[in-house]
């Protein structure tokens, strides 16, 4: 991806979360809706699947700490060992690049 890749990565995934962020209610609220009554293992086995769900979320940042987590994520996963084997992975099974 190289440095300038990295970096423009870093700023759409900050774009997607403060996005995503603006309909974190109506989509917790889905989650709520769909665990009610519901046999998936993740709603049956996950009594706080819509507080999970924001925490993951980071709703209770604002617009720049959402940029700032993005970036950490994006900088911690980048030299990782997990991400890197799953660009192996990728590039040995489906001929994705890395």
């Amino acid at each position: 991806m190289g440095r300038d890749g990295l970096r423009t990565f870093e700023a759409a995934f900050g774009d997607a979360m403060v996005a995503a962020a603006t309909t974190v209610d109506e989509a917790a609220t889905l989650v709520e809706i769909l665990q009610f009554r519901s046999t998936f293992p993740c709603f049956v086995h996950a009594p706080h699947a819509v507080r999970d769900f924001r925490r993951r979320h980071h709703a209770h940042l604002d617009e720049a700490g959402l940029r700032a987590k993005a970036k950490a994520l994006v900088r911690r996963s980048a030299n990782h060992a997990g991400t890197y084997l799953y660009d192996v992975f990728q590039r040995k099974t489906n001929g994705v690049a890395y």
